[in-house]
């Protein structure tokens, strides 16, 4: 077990740095006060939400910061986010077919996020980019990472993800912030992301003075689809996974991805043309934490993710190999204060906060 703390001195991580609150709007039908709960939040999700079919948003000057809304990836604008309910499927054009045979189509996301996230995470540890220590504030406070190793057959891509992880206990203080726990997976240079979330407080996808999980898609085109949220509670066990079928030689596949506590479930399944290589095996994301009692109350384990399975296939595209052993993990801290900490172990990691 190794107790790993990556901080650097600067402040100055764009990518990381987000400052937009969740609008509560017409335009924004998911979002809810501070402090209430949103008991449609779920439903909310079943049908494609925010979004124009076939071209994306018609506007061509910059929008303001009161159409970009919260996802797993930051501020996202309102037009490119689209709750697809369970079970729904997103091929590599962005065509969503829902779980009763409608379909629906669209154009690429005309409007960069406000900052890329994790989705720039992959690259900064590739050295590509400066790290940097940011307010923990807004943004990716701590993970653990690795790059898939090119294995004995020559492959250097994943075809499967599994974890578990439990449901902390609730902030002490909720006043609108939001917490992201997950796992998940991107290519090398951050264009997209899988990811099964647990999330605290709310999101586009809905929530609110609870935990909830859903399974989120970002696509290189900049839209973003999420499954319908389901709310849990504190103390279960979260089983995050992502498997992919009918692969090309280059990753090219598609992708089931799902959250499940043992009871409830919820799920994606994505045909994407994006291939991924860099794996976060556990991410604290967080967002308006302005002190210590805003993050989830901690414990004696803060978050532990256990029971971690990364496959890569070889000899052929539809083997599984399990490749988590291989990995070079990497724990990072981005966050100050809070005494932030990452403890990669065997078969998981665990991640630390005041």
């Amino acid at each position: 077990m190794t107790l790993t703390f990556t901080v650097s001195n600067a402040s100055r991580r764009r990518l990381i740095s987000r400052f937009l609150a969740c609008i509560c709007a017409a335009a924004v039908p998911a979002c809810v006060a501070p402090g209430g709960e949103d008991p449609a939040g779920a439903e909310q999700a079943d049908t494609i939400t925010a979004g124009v079919a076939d071209g994306g948003s018609t506007a061509s000057a910059e929008p303001p910061d009161s159409e970009f809304v919260d996802t797993p990836l930051g501020p996202v604008h309102q037009s490119c986010v689209h709750g697809v309910g369970d079970g729904a499927t997103i091929d590599a054009s962005d065509r969503v077919t829902m779980r009763d045979g409608t379909s629906v189509h669209f154009g690429p996301c005309k409007f960069q996020p406000r900052a890329r996230l994790g989705l720039n995470a992959a690259r900064a540890m590739s050295g590509s980019r400066n790290g940097g220590v940011v307010p923990v504030t807004d943004g990716w406070a701590e993970f653990d990472a690795a790059f898939a190793p090119g294995n004995a057959w020559g492959y250097d891509w994943i075809n499967g993800l599994t974890g578990t992880w439990q449901v902390p206990l609730a902030p002490r203080q909720y006043t609108n912030q939001t917490v992201f726990l997950f796992n998940g997976a991107e290519p090398s240079d951050g264009s997209a992301i899988i990811q099964p979330v647990l999330q605290y407080g709310t999101s586009r996808a809905g929530g609110g003075n609870f935990w909830s999980m859903a399974a989120w898609y970002l696509a290189s085109s900049g839209n973003v689809f999420f499954s319908t949220l389901q709310r849990v509670n504190v103390g279960d066990t979260i089983q995050g996974s992502m498997f992919a079928s009918n692969c090309s030689s280059s990753g090219a596949c598609t992708w089931a991805i799902s959250a499940f506590n043992g009871s409830v479930g919820t799920s994606l399944n994505v045909g994407a043309g994006e291939t991924f290589r860099w794996v976060p095996k556990g991410v604290l994301e967080v967002y308006r934490i302005t002190n210590c009692n805003k993050l989830p109350t901690e414990g004696d384990t803060g978050a532990t993710f256990s029971n971690t399975h990364v496959y890569m296939p070889g000899p052929n595209v539809f083997n599984f190999n399990d490749a988590t052993s291989s990995m070079p993990w990497s724990g990072t801290t981005m966050a100050e204060g809070c005494s932030f900490g990452v403890i990669d172990t065997a078969d998981g990691v665990q991640l630390f906060w005041d």
